[in-house]
């Protein structure tokens, strides 16, 4: 009938995939109930009259049966963590991967390597975090973006993350990368 819908267990979360968007949404095992139940209404339906439909009716769509379905779906309709991953062609309507790939976003779109330029770990998160604001969603915690960003620019830049890097508004040492700054006009300023 055009529905798709998967499990996924790491979450122990029944997602479909919304037509129009085409972007999966967290969807609850009640309403998973009341579409089996109207599949069995409409199977009843385009049955012949000759045909015995008691069961259908009363017995196939008891909630006793309904969770039971619910729960076997649950194997059936399994997927794992890399459903969703990053490199995925499949999108939900919110997750941790979305974040990495506006990472990858902004590492292609706003980054450049500048012989001479340093970006600090604190300017390149203030960036990023202008970057979603922009895109209408959430900042993510700077730990997080620092784990996602460090592999991204060591790909993009062959840049590894420093320790020694001389920030020029604390006057300290602190974390960044040498020879790369963001692009300002990437980021609407």
């Amino acid at each position: 009938m055009g529905h798709k819908v998967i499990y996924l267990e790491s979450e122990s979360q029944f997602y479909y995939l919304e037509p129009i968007t085409r972007i999966f949404k967290p969807t609850t095992p009640e309403k998973l109930g009341n579409l089996l139940r109207a599949y069995l209404m409409r199977c009843a339906e385009e049955l012949q009259d000759s045909v015995h439909k008691l069961n259908q009716f009363l017995e196939f769509r008891s909630d006793k049966i309904t969770r039971a379905v619910i729960h076997r779906s649950k194997s059936i309709l399994a997927a794992d963590h890399t459903f969703f991953g990053v490199d995925s062609k499949y999108q939900r309507q919110k997750g941790p991967e979305i974040h990495e790939r506006l990472a990858r976003i902004f590492v292609e779109q706003a980054l450049e390597r500048q012989p001479g330029e340093i970006l600090t770990v604190s300017n390149a998160y203030r960036f990023f975090c202008e970057f979603l604001k922009q895109k209408g969603m959430s900042p993510v915690k700077r730990s997080l973006f620092k784990s996602m960003l460090a592999p991204l620019v060591r790909e993009a830049f062959d840049l590894g993350l420093r320790n020694d890097v001389f920030d020029q508004d604390t006057q300290h040492q602190t974390q960044g990368w040498k020879n790369l700054r963001a692009l300002s006009n990437s980021l609407g300023n």
